[in-house]
């Protein structure tokens, strides 16, 4: 047992002097550094600039980028980014956007081929656009009796805005109707630092006014929507106004209208037989007597416009607003031959007289048919329709059909009888 022994030991100590043990201790020389860079940037160009700190918007696309040294062929297990400790993307480089208003840490984490874990750290500050309460101002829209020749305030308020940046506020009033447009209306344009206002420099009585307030922060991000708001003015003593607009019933606004307001009692308090209205149809009728009115308007220079007419109430120092007075047009165009007879000699070309007092007759839906076939060539130049006729030769009469529509919609179909010799002809 003993010589057994001695031989097992024997051998174990020849097979260990045979090993090379100094393969398995470690040697510092052998060890390969391993690094990783984060970076946000504008393009995946290798020229453009990299960060690792800046401010931006929720939705704003960056683009991230990783470096890996010695490089990316090295042995791993795995990489990915985290968002705020949360999975983010698992490329090297991508593009996204941080949507999450405040302070955010996005991490580039590299697991290596012994599972040790390398990352670096890009640190971002998604920065939130003001947010206007659109309701809660003053004055309220729609305010009357705004005292002329005193100070007017004006306030409004922020329901969300960054705490890092400052918030500033452009500040507009304007005239709603200004009887010159050299300056737009505009009576102030300025940049506030506040949200409340005061102007003292004096308004005009019995007039419309609107202001609008839009914020934006020292990044230059600007609120999505802007205040709008509007008051009127009061009279200087027992006086009201008018303000009207007229909506035609096409895009044609009428050259001049006809305005008489007529009082309770019968007496007439304005008449304009010629009464030039804006672009948008809107005009003013400033200062009238107080009271029960007939207000009428109608079209001088486009009959076929049926006259408005509305009983309102008018309010001492008040400024009554018509927003949508409507013309109706009911009166359809009419059509005609040259010498006004239903029965015409067949010809290349036949011309027809348009009218309508209303506004023009609408090319895109009129139509001429012959025999109930259409005619595809025809056309309207100002109040004539030239018709050129197809090939005939035929010795009896045909019926030639013209439909129009004027710009209201209206329309009018009217009938002729052609000839091609004298056998059938209208009476003189």
């Amino acid at each position: 047992m003993k010589i057994a022994s001695l031989l097992t030991a024997l051998i174990a100590i020849a097979i260990v002097a045979c090993t090379n043990s100094d393969n398995y201790i470690f040697d510092e020389r052998d060890h390969q550094e391993v690094r990783v860079d984060a970076f946000i940037t504008q393009t995946f160009d290798e020229t453009s600039v990299r960060i690792k700190n800046d401010t931006v918007a929720p939705n704003d696309s960056l683009i991230f980028l990783s470096s890996i040294y010695p490089s990316k062929a090295i042995r791993s297990q795995d990489i990915f980014w985290t968002l705020d400790g949360t999975p983010f993307a698992t490329e090297y480089s991508f593009k996204a956007s941080v949507k999450t208003p405040g302070l955010h840490k996005v991490a580039f984490v590299l697991v290596d081929f012994f599972g040790d874990t390398i990352s670096d750290t890009i640190t971002l500050y998604a920065a939130i656009p003001p947010t206007l309460n659109l309701k809660k101002i003053i004055p309220a829209n729609s305010t009357q009796e705004i005292p002329p020749n005193e100070d007017i305030n004006f306030s409004w308020y922020t329901t969300e805005q960054d705490r890092y940046w400052d918030t500033y506020y452009h500040f507009v009033l304007k005239e709603a109707f200004p009887t010159s447009q050299k300056d737009n209306g505009i009576i102030l344009d300025t940049i506030l630092s506040s949200s409340t206002f005061s102007y003292n420099k004096g308004l005009a009585p019995l007039t419309k006014y609107t202001w609008s307030v839009s914020a934006y922060n020292e990044l230059d991000m600007k609120s999505s929507q802007s205040i709008e708001g509007e008051f009127y003015t009061a009279g200087l003593s027992n006086e009201s106004g008018i303000l009207a607009t007229v909506i035609p019933p096409s895009k044609q606004i009428p050259q001049s209208i006809q305005v008489t307001i007529i009082s309770n009692s019968g007496d007439t308090l304005y008449r304009a037989k010629e009464f030039h209205a804006d672009s948008a149809g809107r005009f003013y009728i400033k200062p009238i007597t107080p009271g029960k009115i007939t207000f009428i308007v109608s079209a001088s220079d486009t009959p076929d416009l049926q006259p408005i007419i509305r009983e309102i109430s008018l309010k001492e120092n008040q400024v009554y607003s018509l927003d949508s007075l409507q013309f109706a047009d009911i009166t359809p165009p009419t059509i005609s031959s040259i010498d006004n007879k239903d029965t015409l000699l067949l010809q290349d070309t036949l011309n027809f007289i348009l009218k309508d007092g209303g506004g023009n007759v609408v090319l895109s839906t009129s139509s001429a048919k012959l025999d109930g076939n259409i005619i595809l060539d025809y056309n309207i130049s100002r109040d004539t329709l030239k018709v050129i006729m197809p090939i005939s030769s035929t010795w009896t009469y045909r019926i030639l059909s013209i439909e129009v529509y004027d710009q209201s919609g209206n329309k009018s179909t009217r009938y002729f009888y052609l000839y091609s010799d004298k056998t059938y002809r209208e009476d003189p």
